[in-house]
């Protein structure tokens, strides 16, 4: 599919200091292929708060290595949303030989890019669009197939001011099995328990009606604190009553009898030592023992491994981080786990299975990062935050990186109703407004969850 240029609203300062003939020429091309475009002239109105541009993909972390890039899967392209911050804007859409934001660059002078990143031509992507002073309380959103709904996003937004559109495709596999049985004779998932624990969208608890997700509240009429990627509560705010019958302070958060949705992550139980396997080629960014004690009421090290991925190369590039946690403490010798800085490929033994840190039996907690291409901030550089190993954490960092702005579900949220509320709910708040989050300088978390599974590689799940 060629580049399909799509141009908003601008003041007439900038509207005038573009050619008419050259204003055709970009209608003319987009329309011949089914895509609308509009280039319109409207009131000044004051520059709105500057946004941080997207920088070209760079290494990120503190190693210096980037990671080996992952072919772009069949099916997918670039997109490009560039703005100028005077109200100003552009969004154009391509296959994956495009470089759309080379092209709106070269015509819309002023213009800053804003995101760059890939979309699904023939599957379902998510779109959001922010306006305006970047501050709505709900923000456009909408899902859909392919160039179709794409085009319907920049319809509905044609003539509003310096729009900023953020695109994700609802999958993107390119992630594998992560463990391997303990004998080759055996099933991979032999001994596994699944659907422990999953990805919880609440992340920071916030009062949330689950009727908006196709569900129905549990118990009726209450307000969410955890929801699961089927949109169902798996905790609620307790009554007045329920809190005091519970021993806790009112406006209490309850969990329900074998909750799944509990954090951020993952969780399955099997035998200590089945090996451990990378979800994705990568670069180790973290491999440490962290100091854990006061916690989870235990003095322990935990084992960690953060793998950063990218998918694609340069302005288009996707990044994720795979964090793994509770193994078999790791060590210093290369034959028994993987070292930081280190490049590893798919399906490569990292570490074994263990129950190190806030654990009380052998298991893999698998959480995912989006490091880039995110509804919130945009992107940001992941870190692996540095510990003294002798010392215990210092609250209120106790997830020990850097931030879970762009935390995602690696299966995707499958609610029957709504679009990702991870990655709406949250963009206009900071740490100020979420005691939970425990993050210091936290701003703007908002990110598209994907399924990242290749078909027949997802591990078991409720």
């Amino acid at each position: 599919m060629p580049c399909a240029p799509l141009f908003g609203s601008r003041s007439s300062t900038r509207s005038r200091a573009r050619p008419r003939g050259r204003a055709a020429i970009f209608a003319a091309s987009a329309i011949a292929i089914g895509v609308q475009s509009q280039v319109a002239g409207a009131e000044p109105r004051p520059a709105p708060p500057p946004v941080v541009p997207l920088a070209p993909i760079v290494p990120l972390g503190l190693l210096g290595v980037a990671p080996p890039p992952i072919p772009v899967p069949p099916g997918y392209g670039h997109y490009c949303s560039v703005s100028d911050g005077a109200g100003g804007w552009a969004f154009e859409f391509g296959d994956v030989s495009s470089d759309p934001c080379g092209d709106i660059l070269s015509r819309f002078k002023t213009g800053i890019v804003r995101r760059a990143g890939l979309w699904s031509m023939n599957g379902d992507n998510n779109v959001m669009v922010r306006c305006g002073t970047q501050k709505e309380t709900v923000p456009y959103r909408v899902r859909g197939a392919g160039a179709a709904l794409v085009s319907q996003a920049f319809s509905d937004n044609k003539n509003a001011k310096n729009c900023i559109f953020i695109v994700s495709p609802t999958a993107l596999p390119i992630f594998g099995h992560p463990w391997a049985p303990m004998s080759p004779a055996m099933p991979a998932d032999f001994g596994v328990k699944a659907g422990e624990t999953g990805f919880n969208y609440d992340l920071f608890n916030a009062p949330w009606d689950v009727t908006a997700f196709g569900q129905s509240p549990i118990p009726a009429g209450s307000k969410a604190g955890m929801v699961d990627r089927h949109g169902v509560s798996q905790a609620h705010f307790g009554s007045a009553q329920e809190c005091l019958q519970a021993g806790k302070g009112a406006g209490c958060l309850l969990v329900k009898p074998g909750a799944h949705a509990v954090e951020g992550a993952y969780d399955w139980s099997m035998e200590e030592g089945r090996p451990l396997l990378a979800v994705a080629p990568g670069v180790v960014r973290g491999a440490r023992n962290r100091n854990v004690t006061g916690m989870c009421g235990k003095s322990d090290f935990q084992a960690e491994i953060f793998i950063e991925s990218q998918v694609g190369a340069g302005r288009y590039a996707e990044t994720f981080v795979a964090a793994y946690h509770h193994m078999i403490k790791l060590t210093s010798n290369p034959a028994d786990n993987v070292q930081a800085g280190q490049i590893v490929h798919r399906g490569e033994r990292i570490a074994r299975i263990g129950n190190t840190g806030c654990s009380s039996e052998p298991h893999l907690d698998l959480s995912v990062l989006r490091t880039s291409n995110l509804t919130g901030i945009g992107h940001y550089a992941f870190q692996a935050l540095p510990v003294n190993a002798n010392e215990p954490p210092s609250f209120p960092n106790v997830y020990g990186v850097n931030g879970v702005q762009g935390a995602i579900d690696p299966f995707g949220w499958a609610a029957p109703k709504e679009i990702d509320p991870y990655a709406w709910k949250f963009i206009n708040f900071s740490d100020a407004n979420f005691p939970n989050a425990q993050i210091p300088g936290l701003t703007e978390p908002g990110a598209y969850s994907i399924n990242l599974w290749i078909p027949g590689q997802a591990p078991p799940s409720y």
